[in-house]
């Protein structure tokens, strides 16, 4: 799972037993929706596959197959689920965008930041 984490494409050559398996694709949508590229048609025609991977990630339903695309409800309940995902994903990055903001006025002792570390910037010439 690592190698298919940081490659995706590392799942082309995974066991086709793997890339049925739907708790192991669901962990790859996890790491990377992309990785859904990769699973079985099965999978992909699957609505309860499909519907966990969209709550994993909303981008999946790319994946969807065509008939599933095609079912009007299906993809009413995937869109919801995905929607709910992604609010759930931007308030977490506006969260740790607001820690990030509030860490930076609060340097660590002996770090670049607190400006006594001796590190020097450099000027470059207009």
């Amino acid at each position: 799972m690592a190698s298919a984490a940081k490659n995706t494409a590392a799942l082309l050559h995974a066991a086709p037993t793997l890339r049925e398996d739907a708790a192991f694709m669901l962990e790859a949508c996890g790491a990377s929706w992309g990785s859904l590229y990769y699973a079985s048609d099965a999978l992909k025609g699957d609505p309860a596959f499909m519907q966990a991977a969209c709550a994993v990630n909303g981008c999946a339903l790319r994946y969807a197959s065509a008939a599933l695309k095609a079912d009007a409800a299906f993809m009413r309940e995937a869109r919801t689920v995905g929607a709910r995902t992604a609010s759930v994903v931007v308030a977490a990055r506006k969260a740790e965008s607001a820690l990030a903001s509030h860490a930076v006025g609060h340097a660590v002792p002996g770090s670049p930041a607190d400006g006594k570390s001796g590190a020097q910037r450099v000027r470059r010439p207009h």
